[in-house]
């Protein structure tokens, strides 16, 4: 019994380390800052265009991957149950976001790599929008297991 009656003990259904979104996170910005830092080098010493257009192609270049590693960030590693809320949390704190059970109209589970030992966990809204899990690695069957424990408890509460 809960010590105190209004306390929600949650309950997590997935969870991999933060580190290993914020790993590919950090490998990404350090590669696309040293590959933009040579090629900017590289530029200014051809001498083939100018300075200014030498920077911008650079910006450029350090956007895109700045982008890819945003991109693989944007995955919640831990899904928890909390009541009649789902909280996911992500790498970066300031994008956790807490979800009612009601806006959920699936979960779907889907592998990833050639492996087939990759493998995520999304919830799909009502609205259209999709949350989908960082990389799971490990037993498949697992996580296909829980993805429909989710689903089928989901639905037995509303």
């Amino acid at each position: 019994m809960n010590p105190l009656p209004f306390m929600v003990i949650p309950l997590t259904i997935t969870s991999v380390s933060e580190d290993v979104p914020l790993a590919y996170y950090h490998l990404i910005i350090a590669f696309g800052a040293t590959l933009c830092a040579l090629s900017f080098i590289y530029l200014v010493f051809t001498q083939k265009y100018t300075v200014t257009k030498n920077a911008i192609f650079t910006l450029l270049l350090f956007s895109g991957m700045y982008y890819l590693a945003y991109s693989l960030v944007d995955k919640f590693y831990e899904l928890s149950l909390k009541g009649e809320y789902i909280e996911l949390k992500y790498a970066p704190p300031s994008r956790d976001r807490m979800l009612s059970k009601h806006e959920v109209s699936s979960v779907t589970f889907g592998s990833s790599g050639r492996s087939g030992r990759r493998c995520y966990v999304a919830l799909n809204l009502l609205s259209g929008k999709r949350y989908k899990s960082a990389p799971l690695i490990g037993d498949v069957r697992y996580y296909q297991r829980v993805s429909v424990d989710l689903q089928k408890q989901l639905k037995s509460e509303s």
